[in-house]
């Protein structure tokens, strides 16, 4: 599920800020993630 949608689904759709934060967020852990199975 992309970010907006969640977003849109809260009633957050029109605060693009939060949106933009949110899938920075999401994209950190997802790199933290990543560099973890590898064992860095």
């Amino acid at each position: 599920m992309d970010i907006s949608e969640i977003a849109k689904k809260l009633g957050f759709s029109d605060s693009k800020l939060l949106i933009r934060k949110a899938a920075e967020l999401r994209r950190l852990c997802d790199v933290h993630f990543d560099s973890s199975i590898i064992g860095v």
